[in-house]
């Protein structure tokens, strides 16, 4: 499902839109096991809106852009990500990446539920504690060392994905690409050769060939540990499988167990050096951090996460770092069905909170990995980086719109109604708003919608 919006509603405009889709079978799209992450909107909680509404807000205003907010206000923007099923309905891990607008400062991080209370990231789901696979055996995988080369243990499947909750990185390989527009499905770095099982996700995420990373950083985590041959991934594991001992994970920093990132040392060249990642750890309630030795066969069923009560106190006085460009939420397993949320407090130092855009715009994005273990052999068998596909979203400031819909799940039959909730929150009073939803007609078939004057379906 997407939402679009042509032109802008009124200064005081405030509309919703019901539209009913009812379910069909899909027909004629590839099958792989997978449970792909897809980040269905950033939006704008009542928090915002109470601070910078036109009318009403507590904002004293004071910036350059067209929205009623100035230096030292704080203001929220939320999530909402959606495991998509093939064949599995639980994922070992979901990650979730604010792109922090330059402008801004993050001074509060939380992990939600639908009714916005705050709650503890879930455990990842079970995998072996081995290689799973048969090990991959890091024999002489590059270093800058002397001899250029160097033999590591085999790390496992358990631990690479053990590490959970609320990361933050100041390092310029994870400044956001491009920075100079929305974050989309079709820009950014282009992933060429592909993560090699992308196959698995790439139709549920609802793109195609050629695909994209938006930060330089997990672009080379992918080219270590993702690829296959010919190319062949840094590591030499195939592009599947376990990563080395200590390295792999997507949160790669001092206050983790795999704590060591794959570097990019010149362009094109990644070495395995044990350089320390760049995310730093907030401190949060029910965060896990790995644990255990290396690897030394394929390994069985077990979790290798324990309680941390490390990181950084992130409080409104004592904010992240000036200069974190991304903040990384490790969720823990994603189910299907249940769809999560998150939210960042940011204080706002200037205006447009994006430079790069020039406007006041936030973006962020979310990918998976593997799927849970069903036992020591079934599923559970490879890091994350072979099905690295982020989906991205942004979001104005200055407009709230809104996609929810009523059923998590629904089956052949069932009606889905899909509502737009939108208000302008421009100074500027703007007209000529066309709200619109979009929709697969060989998933679903329009059923009837409601909206003022009617609503009308646009053929493909």
């Amino acid at each position: 499902m997407r939402r679009t919006e042509r032109g802008q509603g009124t200064r005081r405009g405030r509309w919703i839109v019901a539209t009913g889709l009812a379910v069909t079978l899909a027909s004629g799209r590839a099958r792989a096991d997978g449970v792909a992450q897809v980040l269905t909107s950033k939006s704008i909680p009542p928090a915002t809106v109470a601070v910078i509404d036109p009318e009403t807000g507590t904002s004293m205003g004071g910036g350059t852009t067209d929205v009623k907010v100035g230096a030292g206000d704080i203001i929220t923007f939320r999530f909402k990500y959606f495991p998509v099923p093939d064949k599995e309905i639980r994922g070992l891990q979901g990650y979730l990446t604010e792109m922090v607008p330059p402008n801004t400062q993050v001074v509060g991080v939380r992990i939600i539920d639908a009714n916005g209370l705050t709650i503890t990231p879930r455990f990842p789901g079970l995998a072996d504690d081995g290689c799973a696979r048969p090990c991959n055996k890091f024999n002489s995988v590059p270093t800058s060392m002397a001899g250029g080369t160097r033999n590591l243990d085999d790390g496992s499947i358990s631990q690479v994905y053990a590490d959970t909750g609320i990361f933050y990185a100041t390092a310029a390989t994870l400044a956001r690409n491009p920075a100079n527009a929305f974050l989309t499905l079709g820009n950014g770095i282009l992933m060429s050769p592909e993560p090699v099982n992308l196959n698995a996700i790439i139709g549920l995420i609802g793109t195609s060939s050629p695909v994209y990373a938006h930060d330089a950083w997990d672009w080379a985590q992918v080219r270590a540990y993702g690829i296959s041959n010919p190319s062949g991934s840094a590591s030499g594991n195939g592009g599947t499988g376990n990563t080395p001992f200590l390295y792999g994970s997507p949160v790669a920093g001092p206050q983790t167990f795999y704590k060591y990132e794959a570097t990019e040392t010149s362009p094109g060249v990644i070495q395995f050096n044990d350089v320390v990642g760049p995310w730093g750890r907030v401190k949060y309630p029910g965060s896990q951090i790995g644990s255990g030795v290396a690897a030394t066969g394929t390994g069985s069923l077990a979790r290798t996460n324990v309680d941390t009560a490390t990181g950084f106190d992130v409080t409104p006085a004592n904010p992240l770092p000036t200069g974190t460009r991304a903040v990384r939420f490790a969720l823990g397993e994603v189910r299907v069905g249940e769809p999560g949320f998150a939210e960042i407090a940011l204080r706002v130092n200037g205006t447009p909170l994006d430079p790069g855009q020039g406007k006041d715009v936030d973006c962020a994005e979310t990918f998976g990995g593997d799927t849970s273990a069903a036992s020591d052999t079934v599923r559970a068998r490879d890091n994350l980086w072979p099905t690295y596909l982020a989906s991205p979203a942004c979001v104005f400031l200055n407009l709230l719109f809104d996609l929810t819909v009523d059923k998590a799940l629904a089956g052949t039959g069932d009606v889905l109604t899909y509502t737009l909730h939108g208000k302008n929150l421009s100074v500027n009073p703007q007209t000529g708003v066309v709200p619109t939803i979009s929709f697969d007609p060989t998933d679903v078939a329009y059923v009837t919608g409601s909206a003022t004057g009617g609503a009308t379906v646009v053929a493909n």
